[in-house]
């Protein structure tokens, strides 16, 4: 994970000091189990909550075996987050039409108004993945407009996705890493 450049934004001190309500936002389903899977199981199983964000699900009217793929991502993201104690939370963006809007940001910022986290994590802004990139761009706007959560960042492919993505806060998943796997 690396952390937001505030170095005033909250942040979490101690794990059991108070219960934490963390948002976790990928660009699809199987980016934060992938980039934060092990996180997000920590952080459920000392009893914080964690809200999972999917900006995308879909691709036009593409169908995995004649359902829709929005059907068929939506009911895997959603088993993915039982599995690790999260709630999932869909938006309704077709994978090639994400883009960094003021429509999408003030949706996404709405959202995050209403939930209200103290932290929230997302893909790292120098991830060469368009969807990753524009979601890190909707959420670094958020963080502008309301810098009132922490920020930190995770990846999914060190160095063939994400560039120059060097993290500052290493956590030890073992005790998490077949829940997460």
């Amino acid at each position: 994970l690396a952390a937001s450049p505030d170095p005033e934004a909250p942040r979490p001190t101690k794990p059991d000091a108070r219960k934490l309500r963390v948002v976790i936002v990928g660009a699809h389903p199987d980016d934060p189990e992938s980039g934060c899977g092990g996180l997000i199981a920590l952080l459920t199983g000392q009893g914080h909550e964690v809200v999972v964000g999917y900006l995308t699900c879909f691709r036009g009217d593409r169908k995995v075996a004649k359902e829709p793929e929005a059907q068929v991502r939506r009911r895997e993201a959603t088993a993915a987050c039982q599995a690790l104690g999260a709630k999932p939370h869909f938006f309704d963006y077709a994978h090639e039409k994400l883009v960094a809007d003021a429509a999408t940001v003030e949706a996404v910022s709405s959202w995050l108004k209403e939930v209200k986290p103290d932290v929230v994590v997302t893909h790292w802004p120098l991830d060469t993945h368009p969807n990753h990139h524009v979601t890190s761009s909707l959420v670094w706007q958020c963080y502008l407009r309301d810098s009132s959560w922490g920020l930190y960042f995770f990846e999914v492919m060190t160095d063939q996705q994400s560039l120059g993505f060097r993290p500052e806060l290493y956590l030890d998943i073992g005790s998490v890493r077949a829940l997460k796997q």
